[in-house]
């Protein structure tokens, strides 16, 4: 049995596992040990008679996804997502944000539309979506969509439109609060060379 204080320690270390600017601060061992004590936890204790063994395995890859993400390794971030069971809408809902950003950042055009467009059927008919946290998740894949017609846009339009339209989305992006990954969407657009 794991003492109590390691417990709550290894608990903690997997709500920061999940908190992506934690992994550009922590060095890498942490991460990789952590998420190897994740599996070991005894979860009941925690969050009352869920399964030991499920939860923890479901923990354990999930952890795995964004710590791949986070390490530039998209193919197993994505592997590992396959194993994500989605009985946990934050799961279900922070696991579409990584695939999004895993999309968009390799290129993947044709996945990236098809889960934009699959996700706004999703928030559309999720009732149990609480209104804030809807509001967010939309902002993401509405301002991801238009990010990616403005980068697709950049060989067929003249240098001063790109940048008309690059420093109109900013302002979006900039303006809107209720918004996931708002520092990544910015980085994606300052990341566009005109």
């Amino acid at each position: 049995m794991v003492p109590v204080n390691k417990l709550l320690s290894t608990a903690n270390a997997i709500i920061f596992i999940n908190c992506p600017i934690s992994v550009g601060i922590l060095p890498v061992i942490w991460f990789e040990e952590n998420i190897k004590l994740s599996k070991l936890v005894s979860w009941p204790i925690l969050v009352g008679s869920c399964p030991s063994n499920w939860l923890a395995e479901n923990a354990y890859n999930y952890n795995l996804v964004n710590y791949y993400y986070h390490r530039q390794k998209p193919n197993k971030a994505i592997q590992h997502l396959v194993s994500v069971q989605f009985t946990n809408i934050n799961y279900n809902l922070d696991s579409k944000v990584l695939l999004l950003k895993i999309y968009f950042e390799t290129d993947e055009d044709e996945a990236l539309d098809h889960l934009i467009n699959a996700f706004r059927v999703y928030l559309q008919r999720n009732k149990l979506i609480a209104n804030k946290k809807h509001k967010r998740y939309y902002n993401l894949f509405r301002l991801t969509s238009k990010l990616t017609k403005v980068y697709r846009g950049l060989p067929y339009n003249s240098k001063e439109k790109n940048k008309t339209l690059i420093n109109n989305l900013k302002g979006q992006i900039e303006k809107s609060k209720a918004i996931v990954s708002k520092k990544w969407l910015l980085e994606q657009l300052e990341s566009i060379k005109v």
